[in-house]
């Protein structure tokens, strides 16, 4: 399997202390606080567009919306794209991928994130290579456009005449650039999940193929006592489990599956498996992962990792209620960095039980 095969071969970010990958191969000093992981890729490897969120949108709408407007708009034959969500839409950043194949397991950041939020405004910053343009309104980067030298005052007019619905007048010339000191990986807060790709789906397929060579071991074992295939699958599925349990996403991925296959044992209401289902989808919404769940008589519980601070809270709540099967939605602490969500299930005025989304 292709994913597999990556993981074999796979190479390493460069060091902490050299983290950003220049236009020609070469690398120098990132952002401090990077992690291990990060592979930030200078502003001359990236393209930028927005996307303004239309007003009668629901959240649901909208993320579909933001997600066909991204991949429409993919400049590369194979494009690497983070989508950040901002106050007025989404910030939509994309790479070349080919840039960055020597590193296939890297976490790909541009460099103009670590560069923070800038001041409502026109503003030219610089760059690790070349100088970046900038219209930012509402704590929102509307526009951003690249160039190698310092903008010319032709390049300065282009970039203006660009920018549609202008708030803040521009200078008849370009800005001096200056220097925008890396700051903290804040940015992380806004990221929004990409969806599941086929590498995805095939570790979850490989996931609920271990759990189903586990069953037929015993169903094999025990029901027609075959007993040297029962050895022979319990073996192989031992096997298979010690060869990728150092693998954080396949692990999840079983941990999830082993959930709801013991939920599924003990009830037969299909209602929490799909009011699950739409607590996963609305906290990959906000770029969050379910780290525990819970379901009894009186509803479901799930958790997921994050600072109260940090978390649009509210706005989680919000898009939960506004699920067919979730409501009376609170949330509470859980821990230093946890925060769990209780929700009712049959509560729900006007839900129809039988909906699976």
């Amino acid at each position: 399997m292709d994913w597999l095969l990556q993981d074999m071969t796979k190479k390493s970010p460069p060091s902490r202390s050299t983290r950003l990958l220049l236009e020609e191969g070469a690398f120098e000093a990132g952002p401090p606080r990077a992690r291990r992981r990060d592979l930030v890729l200078s502003r001359a490897l990236c393209r930028y567009r927005f996307f303004e969120r239309p007003a009668d949108l629901s959240n649901a709408e909208f993320a579909k919306a933001r997600q066909l407007f991204a991949e429409a708009h993919a400049p590369y034959p194979n494009t690497g794209m983070m989508i950040l969500r901002a106050p007025k839409g989404a910030s939509i950043w994309y790479w070349d991928k080919a840039k960055s194949a020597e590193f296939p397991n890297a976490e790909i950041s541009p460099e103009s994130v670590w560069r923070g939020v800038g001041e409502d405004g026109w503003r030219v910053i610089t760059c690790a290579e070349g100088y970046e343009a900038q219209y930012w309104q509402d704590k929102t980067l509307i526009a951003s456009s690249w160039r190698r030298q310092a903008l010319s005052a032709a390049q300065w007019r282009a970039f203006v005449l660009s920018v549609e619905a202008q708030g803040l007048a521009a200078p008849e010339l370009a800005p001096s650039p200056i220097e925008a000191a890396f700051a903290d990986g804040a940015w992380r807060r806004s990221l929004v999940k990409a969806p599941l790709s086929w590498a995805d789906v095939e570790k979850i397929g490989f996931s609920a193929a271990l759990c189903a060579l586990a069953a037929s071991a015993l169903f094999c074992g025990q029901g027609l006592r075959f007993g040297a295939y029962s050895a022979e699958a319990r073996a192989r599925h031992s096997e298979l489990e010690a060869r990728f349990r150092d693998d954080r996403e396949l692990a999840r991925a079983l941990l999830h599956y082993r959930q709801v296959e013991a939920f599924s044992a003990a009830s037969d209401r299909a209602l929490v498996l799909t009011a699950l289902t739409e607590a996963q989808e609305t906290a990959g919404e906000f770029g969050l992962n379910l780290r525990a769940w819970r379901a009894d008589s009186a509803g479901l519980s799930f958790s997921f990792e994050s600072a109260i601070g940090e978390t649009p809270v509210r706005e989680i709540v919000s898009a939960i209620e506004a699920q067919p099967h979730l409501c009376n939605a609170t949330p509470e602490i859980a821990g230093p960095r946890e925060i769990e969500v209780r929700a009712d299930l049959s509560a729900c005025e006007g839900a129809d039980l039988d909906t699976v989304r």
